[in-house]
């Protein structure tokens, strides 16, 4: 995930979660989750465009991902939020048929 503070971000969006106290793992939290900042995503990409010698599928991420418990914990200590409520997969599950259609415009 590209994490940035754009409206088509998931970083607003995990940020708005966490401030309404429902920034807890999702699922069992065990999933590592890759991600990269913005400005990191854009230089990697203005670099390829450079050299036109790398061909193939090219893999953008920080080099170490984090657990998805780790990765919220963070979020909601940069919140400042002291707990966040876990969604269980079901929940996870609904969130992905309600949302999962939706488009950003």
């Amino acid at each position: 995930m590209v994490l940035g503070a754009g409206a088509n971000s998931v970083l607003p969006v995990l940020r708005r979660l966490v401030r309404f106290g429902l920034g807890g793992k999702m699922g069992d939290g065990r999933q590592y989750v890759s991600w990269i900042h913005e400005e990191d995503f854009c230089h990697v990409v203005q670099w390829l465009l450079e050299h036109e010698e790398i061909s193939g599928p090219v893999n953008l991420a920080a080099p170490n991902p984090l657990p998805n418990t780790e990765m919220m914990r963070v979020l909601r200590e940069l919140c400042g939020m002291g707990f966040g409520l876990p969604a269980a997969r079901w929940m996870l599950e609904v969130g992905a048929v309600v949302f999962g259609g939706r488009k950003r415009s």
